[in-house]
Parts: C-alpha cells; sequence; structure tokens
C-alpha cells in the first residue's frame, strides 16, 4: 500500500532485445541442428540426409540405389605430402563429366565443373601447405601472407561438423533445399499446462529436405591427412 509503479522508459527496448537475443539463439540452435545432420555419417531418419551417404556410391536413396548409375564418388585417399592433391585433381576431373539434368547444354556441353568444396580446418591448413611458396605471398604493404584458397576456382568452406579426413567435392545447382510450405517456421501455440498455469510457449514447425536430380557429380575423399 502507497507503493507507486514507475514506468521506466529503457524497459520495452531491454525487453525486444531480449527477445531478439533469445531469436538469435533459436537460429543458431536450427543451424547446429541441420548441420549436424548435413555431416553425419549416415542418414537419420528424423533429419535432412547427410552429405556423406550423398555421395556414397552404393546407399539407396528415395528407393533409388547407387551404383555406378545413379551413386556418387567416394576415394580412399592418404596424406597430402604423396597423393592429395593427386586424388583431389583426380577426383574432379572424373566429377566434371557428369552433367546435371535440364543444363544449357550450348554452354556447357556435356560438362558440369564442381564449384563447392567443404572439409576441415586441418585440411585446408594442409592443403595451404601444400601450395607452392611463391603462389602463398602477396605484396599488400603489411609483410601479411593473403591468399583466397580455391581449388580449381572452386570456392573452399570450413565446417567443424565436417569429419575428419573427408573433402568434399560439390556442384551447388545440384543440391537443392525445399521445404514444406504449411512447415516453414510454422507456429503454433502451446496450451499452458496444470503444473505451470503461469507458463506459456509456442511451437515451432520445420520440415524441408535436401535433394538432388542426380547424385553423379557429387563426391569426397576419405582419409586424407
Amino acid at each position: 500500500p502507497g507503493m507507486k509503479i514507475r514506468k521506466i522508459g529503457t524497459s520495452t527496448p531491454m525487453l525486444m532485445s531480449a527477445q531478439k537475443l533469445e531469436t538469435e539463439l533459436l537460429m543458431n540452435d536450427f543451424a547446429e541442428k541441420m548441420s549436424t545432420h548435413f555431416f553425419a555419417a549416415a542418414n537419420d531418419s528424423k533429419g535432412i540426409l547427410s552429405l556423406s551417404t550423398l555421395t556414397d556410391a552404393t546407399t539407396t536413396i528415395a528407393g533409388v540405389a547407387g551404383g555406378a548409375t545413379w551413386g556418387g564418388t567416394t576415394t580412399a585417399s592418404g596424406p597430402f605430402s604423396s597423393q592429395g592433391l593427386t586424388d583431389l585433381m583426380t577426383l574432379y576431373s572424373g566429377l566434371s563429366v557428369f552433367a546435371e539434368l535440364g543444363i544449357n547444354r550450348g554452354n556447357n556441353g556435356y560438362q558440369n565443373e564442381p564449384d563447392w568444396c567443404i572439409t576441415t580446418r586441418a585440411l585446408w591448413q594442409a592443403y595451404w601447405s601444400r601450395l607452392v611458396a611463391d603462389m602463398r605471398f602477396a605484396p599488400g604493404g603489411e609483410g601479411d601472407i593473403k591468399l583466397k584458397l580455391t581449388f580449381m576456382g572452386s570456392a573452399i568452406s570450413v565446417d567443424t561438423h565436417c569429419a575428419s579426413g573427408v573433402w568434399y567435392i560439390l556442384r551447388k545447382d545440384t543440391l537443392k533445399f525445399p521445404v514444406m510450405s504449411d512447415a516453414n517456421f510454422t507456429h503454433i501455440k502451446i496450451p499452458p499446462s496444470q503444473e505451470q498455469p503461469d507458463g506459456w510457449g509456442e511451437a515451432v514447425i520445420w520440415n524441408g529436405q535436401v535433394v538432388c536430380n542426380s547424385r553423379r557429380p557429387l563426391g569426397k575423399l576419405t582419409g586424407l591427412s
């Protein structure tokens, strides 16, 4: 009694800032779960398809068996110092002959060169170390080492979820990522429980999948060091 409610002008901005942070944490958690499935050794029944199985030569996906006609290409490799670069070039050349359906063959013919590599930080550094020394240094007036690493012009992405010793060689326009319209971050209110009648919440529903017209342009090296 006798107390006054004081309105603080910064309360609303602080509340909005907290909501923004929670949303960012949610998106980071979502990306983490997606990456975990994407780089898993095998497909998860509740997750998206993994690159490991998409690039495998024999795994059956969506009822279509792999093999020489529909499978990807997985090649066992070894140290960069003795065979890594050679194996990368061999795999790149092999995948280049598999053109995806529906492309403009007037420009590409039956070639469809890969344009994306994904690997670990350790292999990125091993690849960097194998380059000719003069190629690693560029004059910038700062005495720094400056070079954006690519392989045959293909961008190289480093991901902490990528398995040790694995180097993926992919074609970006081969991979698609459709999402169901009714499950594209759809919100569903959760009714309060008897145990916590003052609590409230919402469920976020998402349902999508990684797909491709053909697995032939997709490949990976394993056992790299």
